[in-house]
This record gives C-alpha cells, structure tokens and sequence, in this order.
C-alpha cells in the first residue's frame, strides 16, 4: 500500500514539474526540485480513493490553494502561467494515466 502510495505520489509530482503552472521565476529560483513532492502528498491526501478527474481536479486546486494562500489562482497573476486551466487539465490526466 505504502509503495503505491508512493508511486502514485511521484506520478502527481512529474506531472505538475512537467506542465508547472508556476512562472519561471519563481521555480527556477526559489524551488527545489522536490517542491512538487509536498503539493503532489496534499493532492493524495484530499483526493482518497476517489481517482475521477472531477475530484482529481478539485483535490490539485485546493492544493495549490493551500501551497499558495492569498494568491488568486488565475493565470498571468504574477505567481501562475498563462493558460492555467489548460495546464492543470493536462496535470490530472496525465497523474491519472494508468491509476
């Protein structure tokens, strides 16, 4: 259980490193390159056994949400890349891919 978990978690974290929704600035350098580990474990924690893309998305909004409080989840505000929604749909299919 603990290495699907695990599995299941460095999925989420490739997926969001692969379409970051951060702008460049900031991951570049102020993030580690386990940042996404921590918003990927909240993601898995809010989400449960519920693998929809729905709740898959809602569990990764309310993620960064947490990661991120205070900043309007939008693109071009500063803090997240343009076509946000666009990448936060390519996030959850491809953390879903063969879950």
């Amino acid at each position: 259980m603990a290495e699907r978990r695990e599995q299941t978690l460095r999925r989420w974290s490739l997926a969001m490193a692969e379409f970051d929704v951060l702008e460049p600035w900031l991951t570049e350098s102020a993030l580690d390159e386990k940042y996404w580990d921590d918003v990927a474990a909240a993601v898995l924690d809010r989400l449960g056994d519920n693998r929809s893309p729905a709740s898959a998305r809602e569990a990764l909004v309310a993620a960064l949400r947490e990661a991120f409080p205070g900043s309007r989840l939008e693109s071009d505000s500063g803090l997240f890349r343009d076509h946000l929604d666009k990448r936060l749909d390519f996030i959850v299919a491809r953390a879903l891919e063969d879950s």
